[in-house]
């Protein structure tokens, strides 16, 4: 699988759907994404599935930028982090739509 903007390490395990959306996001916000956890195997969540993605990110107008993009190339589970942006492509029933969240990154 090739990708524009992520070397072939960060984007092992992933879903291609994911990577695609990914890149066409990165392009669109012109905000360097760092995938900072991707495929994490073992996880029973989206990560272990290989359908999410931490993205470093602490300033809030790269932040914007970024889930504007992510929204706009069709992320509907988008997790936001003091240090990270999480963007996942995993679907229901086991993961609802149309959500986004707040936390502490670890």
């Amino acid at each position: 699988m090739m990708a524009k903007h992520f070397t072939a390490k960060e984007i092992e395990g992933l879903n291609p759907m994911l990577v695609e959306r990914l890149d066409w996001a990165r392009e669109q916000s012109g905000v360097p994404f760092t995938i900072t956890s991707g495929y994490r195997p073992g996880d029973p969540k989206a990560h272990g599935k290989g359908l999410a993605v931490d993205i470093r990110c602490s300033q809030s107008m790269p932040r914007f930028r970024m889930i504007q993009a992510l929204q706009n190339v069709g992320f509907r589970r988008i997790g936001v982090y003091n240090l990270h942006v999480h963007a996942d492509v995993a679907e229901e029933p086991d993961f609802p739509q149309d959500v986004m969240w707040w936390g502490e990154s670890d």
